[in-house]
């Protein structure tokens, strides 16, 4: 139900056309049938109440608000599928956003709540440790400049580096999306600085992928700051999807998963149809 009225109050004029529309067709059939055949008397308050039904449903069923959509990138084997959901509940490469120091420690380096902080609570039990080891094997070859902190960890990796947390059979692909203000720890991006992090995450994605999808969350709309509503952030990240695999093909499915406090604000029927 929720998915019907947040169609019909997305789209209050198209949902009157369509209305109208139905409703029409249905009376003319209903005034077909009783001129053609008179014996059939459908002229009548019980007809009126079936018709007004029928074209009530129709018009709830075509501005249901869909809880995913496919979009094949023109010219490739790659799809980009957007859906509602939980980024740790669906299988594939998995992507987390980080800061420039890739901490790990809870608190002021790392928000419990961010994907980063529940990635730390979930699959390390809130310890950083084993995470640390992961990411210093992982970016033993990346040029990191020290920058001395008082808190969190202190090799500073240029943005878009990635790297891979493979724990138990979840695999995720960590990059570098944000810039961190040394005094507080507060993580901050903008839209230059988030195309240039999915660049290099397209390129590490490229390497590592193989045949699993790769499911990104609605980067850049947290902690980030980058200040873009939700649908044109979501769209930036399609441009950056689809402008990386005109290059050359990084993936044949490729899964975007909102949160579903988003489910009222991002229409996906008008996401498809934006980008079909």
């Amino acid at each position: 139900m929720q998915a019907i009225f947040i169609g019909i109050r997305n789209h209050p004029w198209r949902s009157l056309i369509h209305l109208f529309a139905a409703f029409s067709v249905m009376w003319t059939l209903v005034d077909g049938f009783t001129h053609f055949i008179p014996s059939l008397n459908f002229r009548n308050i019980a007809s009126l109440i079936i018709v007004a039904v029928i074209s009530i449903i129709y018009t709830a069923i075509i501005l249901r608000q869909p809880s995913a959509v496919e979009i094949p990138i023109r010219h490739t084997n790659t799809k980009i599928e957007i859906k509602f959901g939980d980024l740790f509940n669906e299988d594939g490469l998995r992507v987390i956003s980080v800061n420039e120091f890739f901490d790990s420690e809870l608190g002021l380096p790392v928000d419990e709540k961010s994907l980063h902080g529940i990635l730390i609570s979930r699959c390390f039990g809130g310890y950083s440790t084993t995470f640390d080891e992961i990411i210093e094997r992982e970016l033993k070859t990346i040029p990191a400049e020290i920058i001395d902190r008082t808190q969190g960890k202190t090799n500073k990796y240029p943005i878009g580096t990635s790297a891979v947390i493979a724990i138990n059979n979840d695999r995720y692909l960590c990059f570098a999306l944000c810039k961190t203000e040394i005094s507080t720890c507060k993580a901050y991006s903008d839209v230059p600085t988030l195309w240039q992090a999915l660049d290099g995450l397209w390129h590490k994605a490229r390497v590592v992928l193989g045949l699993n999808t790769l499911v990104i969350p609605l980067v850049g709309s947290g902690l980030a700051g980058i200040g873009l509503p939700a649908r044109e952030l979501l769209y930036l990240i399609i441009l950056s999807i689809i402008t990386e695999t005109k290059k050359k093909e990084l993936a044949t499915s490729i899964r975007i998963v909102l949160s579903p406090k988003y489910f009222d604000t991002i229409d996906l029927n008008e996401v498809k149809r934006y980008w079909r």
